[in-house]
């Protein structure tokens, strides 16, 4: 299977603020090849200030996972 995170234009997908713990925006996933490709995450932002507690909710397979392995730099 082949996965390509697709970062928006000019930068990474991941952008510190000096406020936030962990930040993201406009992240967007496709796995798969040619007609076996499948948007998985499209336009996510996310901010988590420092000191927060935060969870991922969400049906089996609506991203979760992907998601964290983004922000962790594994996809």
């Amino acid at each position: 299977m082949q996965v390509e995170t697709i970062r928006p234009a000019g930068g990474r997908p991941t952008h510190m603020r000096h406020d936030d713990l962990i930040s993201a925006k406009g992240v967007s996933v496709v796995m798969g090849a040619d007609r076996n490709r499948q948007l998985i995450l499209r336009d996510i932002d996310l901010a988590v200030p420092q000191g927060s507690f935060v969870s991922l909710i969400g049906p089996s397979g609506c991203g979760k996972s992907t998601l964290l392995k983004v922000l962790a730099g594994l996809v």
